[in-house]
Formats: C-alpha cells, sequence, structure tokens
C-alpha cells in the first residue's frame, strides 16, 4: 500500500524524538489489505495523542535476505519521551484492533529510549527506505559495544552514498521484549544496502574479532509506506 503522503526528509521534523514506540506486525495474506487500511487511520488518530509526534509504517523487502527474524511490518511512533504512553489521554485512547482482523495478526511491542543521532553522506534527501538493526550484547561487553558501535560501526556505514541518517535506541525495558539495542538508518532508496560502496562501508566498520562472539545483530531493509506528523495527521 502507498501512502498518499508526499515522503518527507529525515530529520526535518521541528521536534526532536526523544523515545520511540517500536511495533513489529505480521499480518496473513487475506486480511493485509483491509488491515492496512485500518492502520492507517488508526495511526493518524494516535498522533492527536499529547507526546505523540510522528509514525512512520514499513514493510519489509522480500529480496533483502536479511540476519535474522523481523517482522512483515514495522510501525514507528516518535514520542518526546516515553510518557507518552502512560498518559491518561491515551490509557483512554481505543488501541483495540477490529474483530475481524482477530487471529490474523500477531505483534512485537517495544519501548525505546533515544541515545543518538547520525547524519550521513546523503543528509538532506528524501529518506524512503531503512535500514533496520537490533542488537543484544552480553552484559559485561556493552561498553566496549557502545565504544566501537556509534564511534567506528555507524559513522563509517553512514560515509555510503545514499545513507541520509541514522537514530539508535536503547530498549527502556528489554525484560519485557524486544532487543537491547535498535538502530534506523535511513536510506534514499532500498537499493543502498548492495551498493559496492555501502558493502565497503560495512567492512570499514566490521566488529573487532574479541567482540563479535558477545553480541548479536539482526538487520533487514523495509519500505517507508506511510509517513505522517502530529501537524499533518
Amino acid at each position: 500500500m502507498a501512502s498518499s503522503m508526499n515522503k518527507t526528509t529525515a530529520g526535518q521534523s521541528s521536534h526532536t524524538a526523544h523515545a520511540l514506540l517500536h511495533l513489529g506486525t505480521e499480518i496473513d495474506a487475506e486480511v493485509e489489505a483491509a488491515f492496512n487500511r485500518w492502520c492507517e487511520a488508526h495511526v493518524r488518530g494516535n498522533l492527536e495523542l499529547p507526546g505523540f509526534l510522528g509514525a512512520r509504517r514499513f514493510v519489509k523487502q522480500a529480496d533483502y535476505k536479511g540476519v535474522g527474524e523481523s517482522p512483515q511490518y514495522l510501525t514507528l511512533y516518535e514520542l518526546e519521551d516515553a510518557s507518552a504512553l502512560t498518559s491518561d489521554a491515551y490509557a483512554a485512547h481505543d488501541q483495540s484492533v477490529p474483530d475481524a482482523f482477530s487471529g490474523h495478526l500477531s505483534f512485537q511491542r517495544s519501548v525505546y529510549r533515544e541515545i543518538g543521532v547520525h547524519s550521513g553522506a546523503s543528509a538532506g534527501a528524501p529518506a524512503n527506505a531503512i535500514l533496520h538493526v537490533t542488537v543484544d550484547v552480553e552484559p559485561e561487553y556493552i561498553d566496549d559495544f557502545l565504544k566501537w558501535y556509534p564511534e567506528l560501526h555507524v559513522d563509517a556505514v553512514l560515509e555510503a552514498p545514499g545513507m541520509v541518517g541514522a537514530r539508535r535506541y536503547e530498549n527502556t525495558a528489554p525484560a519485557e521484549g524486544g532487543h537491547l539495542y535498535c538502530t534506523v538508518y535511513d536510506m534514499t532508496d532500498p537499493g543502498v544496502i548492495s551498493r559496492p560502496e555501502m558493502i565497503e562501508a560495512a567492512r570499514k566498520g566490521a566488529c573487532p574479532p574479541d567482540l563479535e562472539p558477545h553480541r548479536v545483530a539482526y538487520n533487514h531493509v523495509y519500505t517507508e509506506i506511510l509517513h505522517a506528523t502530529a501537524e499533518s495527521s
């Protein structure tokens, strides 16, 4: 499903998102189109709630193999902070899914805190796809990971043409589900990930051998199908 809205450029919002409501969805084919229509209206309704700044929806690129499991659809809500999810208005707002979709969907829900924002080689260009990366790290190696990942890996990857920027997040309640870290890399198009410049950038920022056995990373490419802000919803 293509959104009727124009694509916007990553980082152009007048707000800064300090938290991320991260929803993954698997949808049976027989209700997929109907669910996507309902979901777009539902997302726009949520953007009327206090603390909700914007939302993007994505569908996974079937022709990119990726690493590990990842949901078919992603809905990413940008929040002022996690308190947007505990407000009276949020509690009163209907978050239920229509009975027609019962038994045809599965959800994964996580809440992340923003810990870094990075510009890429193509900063300012429209971002029509993302590289979605989630990582789990053994506790005693977290400090090593946080020294290597943002300072060497992320910066190296963002040198590739077509990389618009990246936002890094930390799970606020990993015991409740989801991965410890999430990075959303904005790209001009899904093909960026397979180009020689990207492959070389990833090689340049490769994980050190002494850290590699102590972290697990999952990555997949998604195409944007909806981008809405609180002002435009």
